[in-house]
Parts: structure tokens; C-alpha cells; sequence
């Protein structure tokens, strides 16, 4: 299994927006997953959590390998 430092955060990011942009808020539940799965959810849905969080942290992980300064690297 990789180890979570070295996964390519930047690769997700596409994924991440296409997930953000159809789990959208609709009366309080999730579009998306009312289109997808016929799935009443409460909006934010954990795949609307997940896009949130992965372009949260893309700038920080890019500012990081840009920095050069990954901890990891010297275990």
C-alpha cells in the first residue's frame, strides 16, 4: 500500500472537481447522489467531504514538493 506523503495529490484533482461539481446541494440533500444511486443524502455527502478536502489540500501538498521539504523522504 503507498504510503499517504508520496500519493500524487495533483492526480486527483480532476476526479475531485467532477465529484464536487455534480454532489451539489438540492433542498439539503445531495444531487449527485440522488442521480447516481437514487440515494437520499444529506448534503455535504462523504463525496462531496472527500472533493472538499482533496482540493483543500492541493495547494499545500504542491507548496510542499515545491519546497522540497518532505519529512518522509529521510525515514
Amino acid at each position: 500500500m503507498a504510503d499517504f506523503d508520496r500519493v500524487d495529490q495533483q492526480a486527483l484533482l480532476p476526479d475531485a472537481r467532477a465529484v464536487a461539481a455534480t454532489h451539489v446541494p438540492e433542498n439539503g440533500l445531495c444531487r449527485g447522489c440522488l442521480d447516481a444511486w437514487s440515494r437520499l443524502a444529506p448534503h455535504p455527502c462523504t463525496h462531496a467531504q472527500w472533493a472538499s478536502v482533496v482540493g483543500w489540500l492541493a495547494p499545500v501538498v504542491k507548496q510542499q514538493q515545491q519546497a522540497g521539504g518532505r519529512e518522509s523522504d529521510e525515514r
